[in-house]
């Protein structure tokens, strides 16, 4: 039993590994190119020049680290089935605007299907308006 959770781990964090770090690069625009997470839960990030220790980046890169490790598990839960909503809750508070603008471009190039942004600023509807990303902003 202690051997097939092994292989699954391993197994499952290699493409978790692969598909976080295809993500990544555009998630930051180009700043890190790739990720790795190792047995340990140690996140080491990688740049042009160097490999980054999660320690060493900023809480606003540790956000945009955490968005492309929720939306690698999203892809492999969903393993090329039917696409699922992405649902944001608050997801970008810590997120500068230049972090925030690149994300949001990002995403809606790399994400065809419905993209849901709950929060209580304004800062994602303006950019979205500023870069003339189609939306539909319900407010309560």
């Amino acid at each position: 039993m202690t051997a097939l959770s092994t292989s699954i781990r391993d197994s499952f964090g290699l493409y978790l590994n692969k598909a976080a770090s295809e993500l990544i690069g555009g998630i930051t625009g180009g700043i890190y190119t790739s990720m790795s997470i190792d047995e340990n839960l140690d996140v080491f990030m990688n740049t042009p020049g160097k490999l980054v220790s999660i320690d060493q980046v900023s809480s606003g890169t540790m956000d945009q680290i955490y968005l492309a490790v929720r939306l690698a598990a999203a892809r492999l839960v969903q393993d090329g089935g039917d696409s699922m909503p992405l649902i944001f809750d608050d997801s970008f508070v810590l997120y500068d605007d230049d972090r925030l603008k690149t994300a949001l471009k990002w995403l809606v190039n790399a994400y065809d299907n419905q993209i849901i942004i709950f929060t209580c600023h304004q800062r994602e509807a303006q950019l979205l308006t500023a870069n003339q990303v189609k939306y539909n902003l319900i407010t309560i």
